[in-house]
């Protein structure tokens, strides 16, 4: 609603509508900002860089880097075609095993990237972002593959261990 005074300036708001609009906006901003922080932290510990993953709590585990090998060394000695997949566009080759795949980011808004965990899969083959990389990994071990947008990057974190069911 609108009024004309039919004088030249605007007319100036007086006190107590200036009192007023300033202890709402007030109001909004003491009870709406605590609990939009409050609704914000799970959503900004999920995409942490690092962050651990609930699903699986070893993922990002530290251990040795896996042995690199050539395209001849991952196909040499084995009957069987090796098993694979796509994931989030990289592709995935193994010859033995399990494999449990997430997403992961580069900080809250970095690319989003792949990461897998291989269950005793004695060698690896990684395509991703147009290159390919082969991994001998050993038999009885486990491995973290991530197939960052820097590179694909591979650590054996241990022995497999069968889980109690």
């Amino acid at each position: 609603m609108a009024r004309d005074f039919g004088g030249r300036r605007a007319p100036s708001p007086r006190k107590g509508r200036v009192v007023s609009l300033v202890r709402s906006i007030g109001m909004a901003v003491g009870v709406g900002g605590p609990i939009l922080t409050l609704a914000m932290i799970p959503t900004l510990i999920g995409v942490a860089a690092g962050a651990p993953d609930p699903d699986n709590p070893r993922r990002g585990a530290r251990g040795e880097a896996c042995r690199e090998v050539s395209q001849a060394a991952f196909y040499r000695g084995w009957r069987d075609p090796p098993r694979r997949f796509v994931f989030q566009g990289a592709a995935f080759a193994r010859r033995r095993g399990d494999a449990d795949c997430t997403v992961l980011h580069d900080g809250p808004f970095g690319p989003p990237y792949p990461a897998c965990r291989l269950t005793a899969p004695a060698a690896i083959a990684v395509t991703a972002h147009g290159r390919s990389v082969y991994f001998d990994i050993g038999p009885g071990l486990t491995a973290e593959v991530e197939a960052r947008p820097s590179g694909v990057r591979c650590v054996v974190t241990g022995k497999h261990q069968l889980e109690a069911g």
